[in-house]
């Protein structure tokens, strides 16, 4: 059977609180995804390991992610079982790099890193033969180049470098699972797509505490944590495979680039945690060059010189 059809038709009938609206997705997808980023930090702050973070994270999910579908009658087997093997590889190896890199860096750091999986995807694009501007291919190298200069300066802005290089790790096994994410929003339900990333982290997070002799037991303290995390993950699914079926892959990859100023401001009312100016002005530039990229606007001349033509038409047919 067939599930080729609007993810959040498949969540529930959202689109009757407006949640058609391409505006209203993204919005709601920052929110998620601010929540979901700082749920780690919350977690790394309250001793857990990243082993326990990946298990009860991935267990809590898989939990949520299966009683929806049988409650609503979706289906929990994939219509296409080989690329959700390949993901079950890959995304617990890259959540774990990710997580770990939280230890040592800010959450909107982390997040601000995890987004040079756009610079990635464009020149992936551009090696398959896909058409990008220069525009976007240079400022993809500039955005690399900056964030790597942080790798090795990460002192300047108060950040250990090793947790850059967990973060880039992450970046390059989540590459790979967005363009599978992306084929499989065509024909796979959210929950499926869901459930293979929460199984992934579950297996790997048991795993690493098996064989390191490690421990399950985690404060009760954190239970709550861990439901906000798993509802969050099941928003950003659902949310963010919307948008892969609206616009392209880079494209719809913006509120996830935004996300990263969120968490900023978020530590920043919760924790009282406050970022040094060049820090701050570092990750707006960053943002802004990584928004470019994405959007690949039209220069300002070629837009003057349209309105100025059109005009022009307009008066001579006057």
């Amino acid at each position: 059977m067939s599930l080729n059809r609007d993810p959040l038709t498949q969540f529930t009938s959202l689109k009757s609180f407006g949640l058609g609206n391409k505006w209203t997705v993204s919005l709601l997808l920052v929110l998620s995804l601010t929540f979901y980023n700082y749920c780690v930090e919350l977690l790394t702050d309250a001793g857990i390991k990243t082993e326990q973070i990946l298990f009860y994270r991935g267990s809590s999910a898989l939990i949520l992610g299966i009683f929806i579908p049988i409650f609503t009658g979706r289906s929990l087997w994939p219509e296409s079982v080989k690329p959700q093997i390949i993901r079950l590889c890959l995304n617990g190896i890259a959540s774990y790099l990710v997580i770990i890199s939280f230890s040592y860096l800010s959450a909107s750091t982390v997040v601000l890193v995890s987004r040079t999986d756009v610079p990635i995807l464009i020149f992936f694009s551009i090696i398959s033969g896909a058409k990008k501007s220069d525009l976007q291919f240079w400022l993809s190298f500039w955005a690399v180049a900056i964030i790597i200069f942080l790798v090795f300066d990460a002192k300047f802005i108060d950040e250990e470098p090793i947790g850059f290089l967990y973060a880039f790790g992450g970046v390059a096994f989540t590459s790979v699972g967005y363009m599978l994410v992306k084929n499989s929003s065509k024909r796979e339900n959210i929950y499926v797509i869901s459930n293979v990333f929460s199984l992934s982290n579950l297996l790997l997070g048991a795993l690493i505490i098996t064989l390191t002799n490690g421990s399950f037991a985690i404060s009760s303290k954190t239970y709550w944590i861990f439901l906000l995390s798993a509802v969050s993950q099941i928003c950003v699914y659902s949310l963010g495979i919307a948008l892969y079926k609206w616009y392209n892959i880079e494209r719809a990859r913006i509120p996830f680039i935004i996300a990263g100023l969120f968490v900023m401001i978020l530590e920043m009312i919760v924790e009282h945690k406050f970022f040094n100016t060049s820090q701050i002005a570092l990750s707006i530039l960053i943002t802004g060059m990584l928004l470019t990229i994405v959007l690949n606007p039209a220069s300002p001349q070629n837009s003057f010189q349209r309105k100025v033509n059109a005009i022009r038409n307009t008066s001579a047919k006057k």
